[in-house]
């Protein structure tokens, strides 16, 4: 069994002076602008279209996985997953578990996703691929 904690990663000053101030309550205008000004940025920052809407979950990133998973794939699909670490592992075992056909790429560690990699499977009819754009467990 593995155990996922935090580990010692140094904070900013600023960062850690946040931690002192209140938290804004969810239910207030101040609160609704943060959200709002967060959203706008995180759209800008993905350069998504003018229309597009930005999704925050209150879950950990196994929650947001698998809320991904639950809410865009059925057992219809067939998913190509990148697994090149913890996270792709855990892809692969929410594709297992709510049984939705899948093959893995797996990347051993210290390996980088790249095209020549993904040419085996371009005879696949995929219809979503699963990736971690950061693997923290091999960095």
């Amino acid at each position: 069994m593995k155990m996922f904690t935090l580990g010692h990663v140094p904070m900013y000053n600023e960062t850690l002076n946040l931690g002192c101030e209140q938290v804004p309550y969810f239910r207030t205008l101040e609160f609704s602008e943060i959200l709002l000004k967060t959203e706008h940025l995180l759209l800008k920052t993905v350069d998504a279209p003018d229309q597009s809407k930005g999704l925050f979950l209150t879950a950990s990133g196994t929650g947001a996985m698998e809320a991904t998973v639950l809410n865009c794939l059925n057992t219809e699909d067939f998913v190509l997953i990148v697994n090149g670490g913890t996270f792709g592992e855990r892809s692969e075992k929410l594709c297992i578990l709510y049984k939705i056909p899948h093959k893995v790429l797996f990347l051993p560690y210290g390996e980088f996703l790249t095209k020549d990699k993904l040419e085996p499977y371009q005879s696949f009819a995929f219809s979503a691929m699963l990736v971690n754009i950061h693997e923290s467990s091999t960095c």
